[in-house]
């Protein structure tokens, strides 16, 4: 299945299952963001898939807090359009 040209966000994208789930679309062409409250781990697997030619960012959130959350989706649709997908 292609996820060319969709944005998709991945609340806990940096570790685990939000990891694995993040690459499966990154590999599937989508522009994925990976929204994380760990700012390590999170810019560091954006730097991997970006190594490896894949379109991801690395937004530091914490799902807790509105205001992030709220700036989370500012920011990704003021990159990306429309958010197409939300793994949460």
């Amino acid at each position: 299945m292609s996820f060319q040209h969709e944005t998709i966000i991945v609340t806990g994208g940096a570790q685990g299952i939000g990891k694995a789930v993040s690459q499966a679309f990154a590999l599937s062409g989508a522009f994925v963001v990976i929204a994380d409250v760990d700012a390590e781990a999170g810019e560091e697997w954006v730097e991997i898939l970006c190594d490896r030619g894949l379109n991801a960012r690395f937004i530091a959130t914490d799902l807790g807090d509105p205001v992030q959350v709220k700036a989370l989706v500012d920011e990704v649709t003021a990159v990306g359009g429309a958010i197409d997908v939300l793994i949460n």
